[in-house]
């Protein structure tokens, strides 16, 4: 009868240390209300020692995180920048992971992006942070994600590291410097799985998969000014565009002979400028060439030879 009822507590002793670990989650084991460092326990079945330990799960499924952040550009305009980090725990560094809240891990990451970002935002104008959108988020996904910043500290290839003194004291050159060499900045960035942390992955144990820049915005009289100069830009480069093409029409009629002035009033016939006809003669030679006849008044242009 004793053999039964050690047999019974056996099974039951054995039985109750069995977890499981649910999927897309960590294990951290806790003994005795401490939790105990070491690897967290994978996902799926796991024996325990029961009453002693316990095991708390931690899921490692990616976490999306919206941030905003506002600075202030060269002129003193007021920008407002939105942009999503995408994280998860990272098992190495569990430990430090379960000592953190999540909102102090995004208060933290929040006031890292921002004041990575106000270092360049006073040498640059709020019509900048337009154009080198793709500089700004390359800078911060090399500050989240990277061990070393590629315009501090970063061990470029001997075939780049010659040409690239580094670290780069001035703020106006800093995003040229991952404009510059974006193809290689992203092979590194891509090659974050290697096992290297950043700083600041470290600090919160986590494993920070992606910066995306959502939208740059500005206060609705700034971004009225810049539209307006946007349009005069585009304006000027059209107009430029139509005075190259009109150059090049005149150069094209003067190799077919006609002279500097004839061939301008021909361009402004094609351009409906003047109200002109055109019209043709022989000349000495026998050939016949184009001439231009300015008819301001809409009459009919006198028949007739004439001499070149």
């Amino acid at each position: 009868m004793l053999w039964v009822i050690v047999a019974i507590l056996t099974i039951a002793f054995i039985l109750y240390g069995i977890i499981v670990v649910p999927t897309a989650n960590y294990g951290i084991l806790v003994r005795m209300g401490k939790r105990v460092d070491g690897d967290p326990l994978p996902e799926g079945w796991h024996w325990i020692i029961p009453f002693f330990y316990r095991v708390e799960a931690f899921s490692y499924e990616l976490k999306t995180t919206d941030l905003t952040v506002k600075v202030t550009a060269r002129e003193g305009v007021g920008i407002t920048i939105n942009a999503t980090i995408q994280w998860r725990p990272d098992e190495e560094h569990m430990k430090r992971y379960y000592e953190v809240e999540d909102k102090d891990i995004i208060t933290g990451l929040q006031e890292a992006v921002k004041n990575e970002i106000g270092v360049i935002s006073g040498v640059h104008n709020a019509s900048e942070f337009i154009e080198k959108r793709g500089a700004i988020g390359d800078l911060i996904n090399c500050l989240l994600r990277l061990k070393d910043m590629p315009h501090i500290t970063f061990r470029w290839p001997k075939k780049y590291g010659s040409g690239v003194p580094l670290p780069i004291t001035d703020k106006t050159k800093i995003l040229d410097h991952y404009d510059n060499h974006r193809i290689l900045i992203s092979k590194k960035l891509k090659a974050t799985g290697d096992g290297s942390h950043s700083p600041i992955e470290e600090k919160y144990g986590i494993d920070i998969q992606t910066f995306s820049l959502t939208g740059v915005q500005f206060s609705p009289e700034v971004a009225e000014d810049l539209e307006k100069e946007r349009r005069a830009q585009a304006q000027a480069s059209a107009l430029t565009t139509k005075t190259d093409a009109k150059i090049t029409n005149i150069q094209k009629l003067r190799i077919a002979g006609l002279t500097a002035q004839e061939a301008n009033v021909a361009i402004d016939v094609m351009d409906n400028r003047a109200e002109r006809q055109v019209t043709t003669f022989e000349g000495l030679g026998g050939g016949v060439r184009p001439i231009v006849i300015t008819n301001p008044g809409g009459t009919t242009p006198p028949k007739g030879r004439s001499k070149p």
